[in-house]
This record gives structure tokens, C-alpha cells and sequence, in this order.
């Protein structure tokens, strides 16, 4: 078994990608990688196990804030078993949500796929939104720099 080395690493680049929804919202995403530990290196590079968080950014249609006009705002998470829930498609993806990280001799490009997306109109953010819950994951991709 090898030994697991936490990574030290340089923000390079964070930047908010955006995606059109089907009900006409814009998501806003932004990736934050918070940890990156070292497995070990073969061939390929080095075999890292990565972790990160998202930061979310919701503008709705005026017509979809009026919906949710004096709805409650949650006082915390709300369980995707609760009533109200409806998938909303991604339209369009305007710009991929990607962060690059420099890692002694690596850059580290991570690239967020938004893999679902719900909408809740029994509840409203505090900027007037319906709430969205975003299902997300990441790939981590080391390169090796001169």
C-alpha cells in the first residue's frame, strides 16, 4: 500500500461557468478544489485523489421569481423526497466551469459536469429564486509542465 502525501497547490485560475436552464435560468457555477492528496506516480503521472466544493449562483426569469413571491426562504438543506421537486433540463451549456491549479511540477485543470438539476417552487433563495439542487461531479486532470 502506498503512503497518501498531502499535495500543496497554487490557485492558477477559478472561473464561473455558466449554464442556461430549461425553465430560462441562468446556473452559475463556480469549482473550488479544497484538497489534493498524492496516491503515488506511475507511467501516466501521478495518481491523485482530489477534492473540491461548488459555489452556485441563481438568475431567474422575472415570471419564475413572481411564482415564488412569498414562499418561505429554507432555514437550511431541503431533502430531495419533499414535495415540490421537478427536474429542469440543461439547455445549454455557455461556458464549461473549469479551475486550474499548479502543482510543484503539474497544472492540475478540473472541469465540473453538472449531471442533474432539480427546481423547487415551494421555496424561495434570498434572492427571490426558486431553491435548485444541482447534482455535480468533477474529473481532475494533471499535466506535467516544462
Amino acid at each position: 500500500m502506498q503512503s497518501e502525501e498531502h499535495v500543496d497547490f497554487e490557485v492558477e485560475r477559478e472561473e464561473w461557468g455558466t449554464y442556461l436552464l430549461e425553465d430560462g435560468t441562468k446556473l452559475m457555477i463556480r469549482l473550488i478544489v479544497t484538497d489534493v492528496i498524492k496516491l503515488g506516480e506511475d507511467v501516466i503521472g501521478p495518481k491523485l485523489k482530489v477534492g473540491g466544493t461548488a459555489v452556485f449562483r441563481v438568475i431567474s426569469p422575472s415570471e419564475l421569481k413572481e411564482k415564488v413571491k412569498g414562499k418561505p426562504e429554507p432555514t437550511g438543506p431541503v431533502s430531495l423526497e419533499e414535495p415540490g421537486w421537478e427536474y429542469v433540463g440543461v439547455k445549454e451549456e455557455i461556458k464549461p466551469t473549469r479551475s486550474i491549479y499548479r502543482l510543484n511540477d503539474y497544472l492540475l485543470e478540473v472541469k465540473l459536469e453538472v449531471i442533474g438539476v432539480a427546481r423547487n417552487l415551494n421555496y424561495r433563495d434570498p434572492a427571490g429564486n426558486p431553491i435548485y439542487n444541482v447534482r455535480w461531479s468533477f474529473i481532475a486532470k494533471p499535466k506535467k509542465v516544462a
